[in-house]
This record gives structure tokens, sequence and C-alpha cells, in this order.
């Protein structure tokens, strides 16, 4: 399994194109952590105001949720593979026989990818940070350039829209 890179004390996998790309559809603010499970076929992206929960394939389904109403996150592990579930008002929980997959907060994984499963769980239960100053978003969209994590053509499209709003 290839090592995930961090930035910042996120693991920031590279999004595959197709999710890449449907993600670009519903944010432009930049990616704090990202990490691919379940076979490449789900991914867990997080940006200063959003948790996103992908399931890819054909097409890909996006599902998001506000920081701000994220109450915590539970990770729960079997002998092979494990679950982890954005908490807010009103989870009932992952159904019996079911798993995290299966719903909209959730991702499903296989146990050799835990140590980022549970990187990108403490992070999300820290308090999302207030509005980021535009030079240091900048400076992390190169550091996720850098890193692989988005392409030159993504760095320049995010930084012309931080620019915008200076």
């Amino acid at each position: 399994m290839k090592e995930t890179p961090y930035v910042d004390g996120w693991p920031v996998a590279p999004l595959p194109k197709n999710m890449a790309k449907t993600l670009a559809k519903h944010t432009s603010d930049p990616i704090l952590g990202c990490i691919i499970v379940n076979g490449g076929v789900e991914a867990l992206v997080v940006t200063e105001t959003r948790v996103y929960t992908m399931m890819g394939g054909f097409t890909v389904k996006v599902n998001a949720f506000d920081r701000s109403s994220i109450t915590g996150v539970e990770v729960s592990v079997g002998a092979m593979t494990g679950d982890l579930v954005v908490l807010m008002p009103g989870y009932t929980g992952v159904p019996r026989g079911a798993n995290a997959s299966q719903i909209a907060n959730g991702v499903h994984f296989y146990k050799a990818s835990l140590t980022d499963v549970n990187a990108i769980a403490d992070k999300i239960r820290q308090p999302a940070a207030a509005a980021a100053d535009p030079m240091e978003q900048l400076a992390k969209l190169a550091q996720l350039r850098d890193a692989g994590v988005i392409t030159r053509e993504e760095f320049e499209a995010k930084k012309s829209a931080l620019l915008e709003r200076i």
C-alpha cells in the first residue's frame, strides 16, 4: 500500500480524477485532509468548513456536512475492516448488518488504512478554525500541489478564487 503524504498533521491522499472533478463542483475551498479507503472506492475529504464523504465508481456520490454541526467522529475496527462515522444531531447509528459505506455520513475501510483514518478522525474532532487568512490558504494549496494532491491547474484555479476574495 502506498504511504499517504501528510501536511500539517492531515493525511492528504490524492483523490482519483473522477472524485476530484466531482468535488470541484461542490467546493473551491482548499482541502485540509483526504483519505482514500475501501480499495479506492470511497473517500473522506475535509475543508475548513465541511466534511465530504464520497463513493466512487462510474458516477461519484457526494455527501457534505458542515463542520460546525459535527458532534464527534466514531471509529470502529473489526478483524479486517472498520467504519468511520461522522456524528451529528439526529444520528441513529449504522444499521445492524450494515457498514458505514451504506450511510451518508460514513466510510468503510480496510484495517491497513487505520493510521490515516485515526489521524483524520482526530483532526475532525478538533474545532473548525475560523476563516483562514488567504495567504495561509495559498501556502497550504502550494503544499498540496507540491505533494501531488492537486494539479498545477487546480492550484492556479483555487489561487485565483482566493485572490478574488482579498
